[in-house]
């Protein structure tokens, strides 16, 4: 009986988790809300901050995304999907790159809410360009 509760729970569990493809993420999504999840910082990006800076990621179908703040790119690089995650290869300066992923935790045709897995700990949520 245990092993029939823990495998159903394990079933819902599995089928709850956003599965994310590439058709899905094409596009332009403009920053709605930035939270740190780290309990130590207090930095923080206000409403104020993302309407002046008009933040936004925007995913090619040729695998290429680019954060955009301010006008300028901050951040480029190559993306793929993997089942729940966004695995992003950043080109940084001198020819070197960065890898890791995102956490999807909602994706849907209008909205996307993901969350850098590094110590610091960034939610994002993003509504897409019409």
């Amino acid at each position: 009986m245990r092993l029939l509760i823990i495998l159903c729970f394990c079933l819902v569990f599995i089928s709850c988790s956003v599965k994310v493809k590439k058709v899905d993420l094409l596009g332009v999504w403009d920053y709605v809300q930035i939270e740190n999840l780290n309990r130590q910082s207090e930095d923080s990006t206000t409403v104020q901050d993302l309407e002046l800076a008009k933040p936004y990621i925007e995913f090619k179908s040729n695998n290429q995304v680019q954060i955009v703040w301010n006008g300028s790119v901050l951040s480029s690089g190559t993306y793929r999907t993997d089942k729940n995650m966004i695995r992003y290869r950043e080109n940084l300066p001198e020819g070197k790159i960065r890898e890791f992923p995102f956490l999807v935790s909602r994706l849907s045709a209008t909205k996307i809410i993901f969350e850098t897995m590094t110590r610091e700990g960034t939610r994002v949520t993003a509504i897409k360009r019409k």
